[in-house]
């Protein structure tokens, strides 16, 4: 037991601790934007009497009544409740989601132990999820992601109920899991529907029983699910689901699997095994048939989840987060079932949980290889040898400050209340963290007459509304004169910074400083 205690002390101070560091970026303010919403309307309306919440666009985002349908609403309703509990603050928001992290480590314990009542299996799969990199910087995010990760934990419990025979337990287990996964981000479902529905045809002649409840815990998902489906005409929205290269970008996800979760070389563990038979002394405990078909069914996931990934929009990691949990389950399960040399899994677990050597050492054993990925694949050139769970206990205690916290500092410090400032950028943080009226190119009626205040530089949102060919980073001629330039000095961060993208993540606060204009009108 002091084991399990000690990583959920672990888990609990990744998860936690200074949880409120860095201000919410783009996506996560537009959570708790909505979530205010919620707190005033009881729905999560885009528009609150001052700003407009616009993502995509107003016939986009929202329905007639200018409520938000571009995603289902669990994550908004989740940090209102946070908001009128422990009160509106960066951390309150997150702190959700961390908890929903938290609960997810302890889900795993229980889940490995249940399915193959090792101690040896579940403190491993539990340690190695624990010091994940990409599920602590995910799940201390005010958004979704870490509510779709502790899904994917529970929707695996109800699979092996079913598995065993426990019909009534698996259903709900499964249909429920299902069903927060759907309404989270519907687009992460896909995955498990299709693999849960082929792995019962699979089994539907050895186990009809298994087949016929499958069939009905899909069937419960799809009624718990069409509300949402005829609500947000989720059918017009699906036109804007698409991939640019469905076989590019599975190759990339593949490719971030065995950086961050799943390493190549770990998975090629039991062929060596069976290539060499002298290496395994066959000591190992026969599996049960529930524990193989499990087992069978988690290697399932994997390739259907990445498909459907790559129908996304837009490719990131955080659709792909809820194979770390499969991952830790099949990385010890190796580990444990094939290595037999008790100093050698020793070696492996602590290079799997401080570093990524094995990783990156066995997938770019010589500089040509590496060239060559990193040329097809450019997110690669961000990959080198390192120590993550360092790294990241340095982030977590570190302060950061970005250029957001200093443009949110100079607005409250200088525009009044009935001035508006025209933004070239969604900038949902900044609604979040000031009390000004923002006028959004794509809101309904543009922008009516000449702003009191213009930032033609974004300073914390991710999509452009007006780039530089319409709005430079200079006022235009025509109105150059009617406003008078007011120079701050900013942090020379970049828009996005605390995206929990490893690749791309500012870990530290920039030392450099810039300037960036604001105009005043005169």
């Amino acid at each position: 037991m002091l084991s399990y205690a000690a990583v959920l002390v672990l888990a609990a101070f990744l998860l936690f601790y200074d949880l409120g560091n860095r201000l919410l970026w783009d996506d996560e303010a537009l959570t708790a934007d909505l979530a205010i919403n919620i707190q005033k309307y009881g729905l999560p309306r885009t528009f609150d009497g001052k700003n407009h919440l616009i993502f995509l666009g107003p016939a986009v985002d929202t329905n007639g009544k200018q409520v938000w349908t571009w995603s289902p609403w669990l994550a908004e309703y989740l940090t209102a409740g946070s908001f009128s509990l422990f009160g509106k603050s960066t951390a309150t928001a997150r702190l959700p989601f961390a908890l929903a992290g938290f609960f997810s480590v302890i889900l795993l314990f229980a889940l490995t132990y249940r399915v193959f009542n090792s101690h040896g299996i579940s403190l491993l799969a539990g340690f190695l999820f624990t010091v994940n990199e990409l599920f602590i910087l995910h799940a201390r995010q005010c958004r979704y992601y870490a509510l779709i990760v502790f899904a994917e934990i529970w929707f695996m419990y109800g699979i092996y109920y079913l598995l065993k025979g426990s019909r009534r337990r698996g259903i709900i287990h499964a249909a429920l899991a299902m069903a927060v996964q759907f309404y989270s981000n519907y687009m992460v479902l896909q995955g498990n529907v299709i693999a849960l529905l082929l792995f019962a045809f699979y089994k539907k002649k050895s186990d009809s029983a298994f087949f016929n409840h499958a069939i009905l815990s899909l069937g419960v998902v799809f009624a718990l699910a069409a509300p949402w489906v005829i609500y947000a005409d989720l059918w017009h929205k699906a036109s804007y689901i698409s991939s640019r290269n469905i076989v590019y970008e599975m190759f990339y996800y593949l490719l971030e699997m065995n950086f961050f979760m799943l390493p190549f070389a770990v998975v090629l563990i039991p062929l060596f095994v069976r290539l060499f038979p002298h290496s395994n002394d066959n000591s190992a405990k026969k599996l049960s048939g529930p524990q193989r078909d499990f087992i069978k069914f988690l290697i399932l996931l994997i390739p259907f989840n990445l498909l459907f990934s790559s129908l996304t929009p837009w490719y990131y990691l955080r659709y792909i987060i809820p194979l770390i949990p499969v991952s830790m389950i099949l990385v010890p399960l190796i580990i444990t079932r094939y290595v037999k040399n008790v100093a050698a899994a020793a070696l492996i677990v602590i290079l799997l949980s401080m570093s990524n050597y094995i990783s990156y050492y066995t997938l770019y054993p010589v500089a040509g290889i590496k060239t060559y990925i990193s040329g097809m694949f450019p997110v690669a050139k961000y990959h080198e040898p390192r120590l993550p769970l360092v790294d990241l206990i340095k982030e977590t205690v570190t302060p950061y400050t970005d250029r957001l916290k200093d443009v949110a500092a100079y607005l409250n410090a200088n525009v009044r209340d009935n001035e508006t400032v025209l933004v070239t950028a969604s900038e949902f943080s900044l609604i979040f963290y000031t009390n000004i009226r923002y006028a959004d190119p794509l809101a309904p009626g543009g922008v009516q007459g000449l702003p009191d205040w213009i930032i033609p530089e974004s300073a914390s949102g991710l999509i452009e509304r007006l780039n530089a060919k319409h709005m430079p980073h200079a006022l235009p001629e025509n109105i150059k004169d009617l406003y008078k330039p007011h120079t701050i000095v900013i942090h020379n961060t970049q828009r996005g910074g605390s995206l929990p993208e490893p690749d791309v993540r500012e870990r530290f606060t920039s030392e450099a400083l810039t300037t960036m204009d604001i105009y005043r009108r005169r």
